[in-house]
């Protein structure tokens, strides 16, 4: 174990030693500059710090364990189905973001509607960051670490006490990256992870099935056909399903939602667009990031469905079962990984949890130093004022954080469910908003905004966790949604807002990359094809 470990510590002082060197001499002085990385980021950067943004051991760990204790649905959705929403934000989206000059997509709601919306949602933002996003990063990555390297067991402690270890130090870590380098630091560190994510990461199905072959890839993947039932391999899960599987119509309703919100309205995941040097370098990013997430069913829902032809039957099947599946991927890189090569994939593993902690670091610090202090606190302080406000508001949102995330142990239902069943109390709401500013451009009021929001939260506490509807949470998100844009519109209808402007603020410079809509097209028939694949036409049959 000691082997695993040295490679591991090499490779994350490799990396962060690379993030120092090519972030040195930015300035982090200014708010652009800190929060922003000075508006100058190329396209390959975007591409792997959004990537990495939304891609953590929640992901790993829950897609993994989604597959072990069900089927393909949930890697396929998430990972490729997704990709939608990231042809949305290229085409749509990032151009009218960037045309206003924005910093935050709170700010853009401002420039829409009025302050307070924009302060109301900063604050919905940040305590989804603080409450779910920072803290699930932190459990799923102290999970896969305390699983390889026995913190425990060496220390002497239960797993509640190594899981807070852990998190403490991946929280600790994680700050001195975001609160020292600001964007820049954490953009160019999440490309040298993006490298080793490549290249650890997409093994281990390759070593899966090298084991179950028993020295032959080929025949690993013709035994896991023969051993594995063939509607595990099935993308598509009957109407009725019911979680940890996605029914196939919510692929058109809470499904389709959340892609949208994440992928154009997250402020951890599209920071990264706002600070593009131009809109060409914001589109080519992003679209080379949704075709990288074309790799992700296979290194993803792949290793869980690895993970159960090569367990079952054993001890470590049942284990995994009674974690909800959340421990599918670790017990397969613990069985199947060489031991340098482990510490290899456990840097890479480590640095998309550095990625989408210290995204949801800086994300937080941004809405609260920009949207809420420089707005209301103290408008009239200096650049150096709100950064090092920003760096304090870091400190004490990952310590919150911190003390969050070891609880989720007693969470019941899988790690990755959990995740998407808290996110939508606002996801919802707030894509409403922003599509309404864009769509209608001034003509929706205030008032919509600040009636939907609360609107939705109530009826979404009440028909999940009071009702409790005997139906796939998707569905009710789905239908919600849809809820909350008929009533905005019966609100603009009878209170239209016609003599509002919203004023373009070209900041970079706003022309398109001229092959964006035919990688779209491309990447959207990828998607027709994976579906087609996954599905009883060819691997499910």
């Amino acid at each position: 174990m000691a082997i695993v470990f040295i490679v591991f510590l090499l490779c994350t002082v490799a990396v962060a030693g690379i993030g120092y060197v090519k972030s040195k001499g930015g300035d982090t002085s200014t708010s652009d500059g800190y929060f922003l990385a000075g508006r100058g980021l190329s396209s390959i950067v975007i591409a792997t710090s959004m990537l990495l943004a939304c891609l953590s051991t929640e992901q790993i760990s829950g897609q993994a364990g989604i597959a072990f204790m069900s089927n393909m649905s949930g890697a396929v959705c998430w990972e490729v189905g997704c990709i939608i929403g990231i042809v949305a934000m290229a085409l749509f989206f990032a151009p009218r973001y960037l045309k206003y000059g924005v910093t935050t997509m709170p700010e853009f709601l401002g420039k829409s509607y009025d302050k307070p919306t924009q302060t109301l949602v900063s604050l919905l933002l940040m305590l989804s960051y603080v409450a779910t996003a920072m803290p699930t990063v932190l459990y799923s990555g102290a999970i896969v670490f305390n699983g390889v390297f026995d913190i425990g067991g060496l220390l002497g402690i239960s797993d509640f006490a190594a899981i807070t270890l852990i998190c403490a130090a991946i929280g600790i870590i994680g700050l001195l990256y975001t609160v020292f380098g600001g964007l820049r630091m954490v953009a160019f560190t999440d490309t040298a992870y993006g490298v080793l994510l490549l290249l650890g990461c997409v093994s281990v199905p390759f070593f899966a099935l090298y084991a179950l072959g028993d020295g032959s890839i080929a025949g690993g993947f013709t035994n896991l056909l023969a051993n594995v039932p063939a509607e595990k391999l099935s993308a598509i899960s009957p109407a009725n399903a019911s979680a940890p599987e996605f029914p196939w119509p919510t692929l058109f309703l809470g499904v389709a939602t959340m892609w949208f919100y994440y992928w154009c309205t997250s402020q951890m995941i599209i920071q990264k667009t706002f600070a593009a040097k131009s809109l060409k370098e914001a589109q080519k990013g992003i679209l080379v990031c949704a075709a990288f997430k074309l790799a992700g069913p296979l290194y993803l829902g792949g290793c869980g469905i690895l993970a159960y032809a090569l367990f079952v039957g054993t001890d470590t099947f049942d284990v995994i079962v009674n974690s909800n599946g959340d421990l599918a991927y670790t017990m397969l890189i613990q069985n199947v990984i060489p031991k340098p090569i482990l510490g290899f994939v456990c840097a890479a593993i480590f640095g998309a949890v550095l990625s989408s902690f210290n995204g949801a670091v800086n994300a937080t610090s941004t809405l609260f130093s920009l949207d809420v202090y420089k707005k209301y606190i103290n408008p009239n302080a200096e650049e150096k004022k709100v950064v090092k406000v920003g760096q304090i508001v870091s400190f004490v949102l990952a310590a919150i954080a911190v003390c969050i995330a070891p609880f989720i142990m007693f969470a019941s239902g899988g790690l990755y469910n959990l995740m998407l069943d808290l996110t939508g109390f606002i996801n919802a709401p707030i894509l409403a908003a922003v599509l309404f500013a864009m769509i209608f451009k001034g003509k929706c009021p205030p008032k919509a905004v600040k009636t939907v929001i609360p609107f939705h939260m109530v009826m979404y506490l009440v028909l999940m966790y009071i009702v409790k509807l005997p139906i796939h949470s998707n569905y009710t998100i789905g239908i919600m949604f849809w809820i909350d844009m008929l009533l905005m519109y019966v609100i603009m209808k009878k209170q239209p807002r016609n003599d509002y402007v919203i004023e373009a603020d070209n900041v970079v410079d706003v022309t398109p990359w001229k092959h964006a809509k035919t990688a779209a097209g491309v990447l959207l028939m990828c998607i027709v094809i994976y579906y087609i694949v996954f599905s009883p036409l060819v691997l499910a049959k």
